[in-house]
């Protein structure tokens, strides 16, 4: 016999590899051509590519279902758990949150070894709440 069930969405982190093709992060002001207001960043090739060639594949930081607004809760301290336990995981939600050196984006983005230099987050109660709304920003982005 088989046996089936439903379970309520969960919030995971990959562990696959990244890659990354000829490209780089550069800074860039309003006027200039993939600038804008809103973006003070954009990605330039550094080399001929042809129709095609992958530029870059990214796993997700947290993967899961969004069903219902309940998720928002459950995603946010998925996010804040991931940040918390793990040195890489937190310096990912830094770059996500615009918390890191322009010249650190690209390399915190392709370099599994890179790592935010003063460990996970804390976990004492003021630092918890601030990394809360962190997250729940990034949620917010996110929709």
């Amino acid at each position: 016999s088989v046996l089936s069930a439903s379970r309520p969405s969960h919030f995971y982190m990959p562990n696959m590899a990244d890659s990354i093709g000829p490209l780089k992060v550069v800074s860039c002001e309003d006027d200039e051509i993939g600038g804008g207001a809103a973006h003070s960043h954009k990605i330039v090739l550094t080399a001929d590519v042809e129709a095609g060639d992958v530029l870059f594949s990214q796993t997700a930081l947290v993967m899961g279902a969004w069903e219902k607004a309940s998720h928002d809760t459950r995603l946010r301290i998925a996010l804040q758990t991931a940040g918390t336990t793990s040195a890489r995981q937190a310096k990912m939600i830094e770059v996500l949150l615009g918390e890191c050196d322009d010249t650190d984006v690209l390399q915190s983005l392709t370099d599994r070894q890179v790592v935010r230099e003063a460990g996970p987050w804390n976990s004492d109660a003021a630092s918890m709440q601030k990394r809360s709304e962190d997250c729940g920003k990034l949620v917010e982005r996110a929709k």
